[in-house]
């Protein structure tokens, strides 16, 4: 647990209240201690603390279980989840990490990641192409910015406000933007949020 408070999502940052500060602190010392609604409450960063929510939620949740296999089984057998999906998938990683661990055969590790990762399928020629989609996604991006610097630029480029939200869900019934790549983002959201 102690990873998810070093996450830039909950982790303090320059702008942080005190209270902010104190939270962190004191769940750093101790993961799973009792986390009351006025701490959270006297937090500023109102995106912080839906953050602080969404991990004290997916900790409250594991902390029923003895192991994290056996919180991962209660949710396979159809637990309520109440914590994004991205800590699932999280779950997931860890646990094929710890089964497939001095693996060398690079087919079965790619099999393990197309069970947490997001996955592009593409046809090519009659073949079937799958690729992890955040790769995908970066060298798409990458494609683009190279298209764009070589095109002459009209006026001059204006830069959007940083987002506050880190993408969790996969459905794309949410109005919310989504994004695979890491954003400057303090804010894990879903489409609950």
């Amino acid at each position: 647990m102690m990873a998810y408070f070093a996450r830039d999502e909950v982790a303090p940052q320059e702008d942080s209240c005190d209270a902010e500060l104190a939270l962190h602190a004191h769940l750093s010392a101790e993961p799973f201690a009792a986390v009351s609604e006025e701490e959270l409450d006297a937090i500023k960063d109102r995106d912080v603390v839906h953050n602080y929510r969404a991990v004290l939620a997916f900790r409250d949740f594991l902390a029923q279980y003895a192991t994290l296999e056996s919180a991962y089984l209660a949710v396979v057998r159809g637990a309520p989840v109440n914590f994004p999906p991205l800590f699932l998938e999280q779950m997931t990683q860890i646990i094929l990490r710890s089964i497939l661990d001095g693996e060398t055969d690079t087919m079965k590790l790619r099999a393990a990641e197309c069970l947490f990762r997001y996955q592009t399928v593409t046809l090519d020629d009659g073949r079937i192409m799958v690729a992890d989609h955040a790769t995908v996604q970066l060298q798409a991006g990458m494609a683009r910015m190279l298209q764009r610097a070589r095109r002459p630029t009209r006026s001059a480029s204006t830069s959007s406000p940083l987002r506050r939200r880190m993408n969790t869900g996969r459905a794309p019934t949410c109005s919310t933007p989504r994004s695979i790549l890491p954003i400057p983002s303090r804010r894990w959201t879903g489409c609950a949020a």
